[in-house]
């Protein structure tokens, strides 16, 4: 879902973001450099507070590599660092998880009982009919005749 920002009749940023869940997602966050300074971005967090209240959303979360000034932004708005994860991408950064109650039991207390971090994800093992079942379909292929 996209909210944007508009100015003097044009598109000057945009943010993007998940559905109305219990913590809605923002995935980016644009605005153009020479309307950084007109509040825009507030705006855009205004009107996503607005909808996720009306959707009964509790929190905002998204994640920001530590290297940008946006963390500043997300801070002056009012959002908690709740944690940071490392991101293993071409730059290989660090992001800061920010988040915002806006819910009215929501409290700044409550964040990361919202949307604690996702566990590890653990490897299961291996069931031994797969393994067998895998075999004897593997035997299977190689008897049945090929068309050329």
């Amino acid at each position: 879902m996209m909210i944007a920002a508009i100015e003097n009749d044009e598109p000057c940023g945009f943010l993007l973001h998940g559905p109305p869940r219990t913590v809605i997602r923002v995935y980016q966050t644009c605005i153009q450099p020479d309307a950084r300074l007109i509040d825009h971005g507030r705006d855009l967090i205004d009107q996503l507070t607005m909808h996720g209240r009306a959707h009964g959303s509790q929190a905002i979360s998204l994640y920001c590599a530590d290297d940008l000034t946006a963390n500043n932004f997300w801070a002056a708005l009012n959002f908690t660092r709740v944690g940071q994860r490392r991101k293993s991408t071409r730059r290989d950064r660090t992001q800061w998880h920010w988040m915002r109650a806006i819910g009215p039991h929501a409290s700044p207390d409550d964040l990361r009982l919202l949307d604690p971090e996702r566990p590890p994800r653990v490897e299961r093992p291996v069931d031994p009919r797969y393994d067998a079942l895998k075999q004897r379909l593997g035997r299977l292929l190689s008897l049945t005749p090929r068309r050329p």
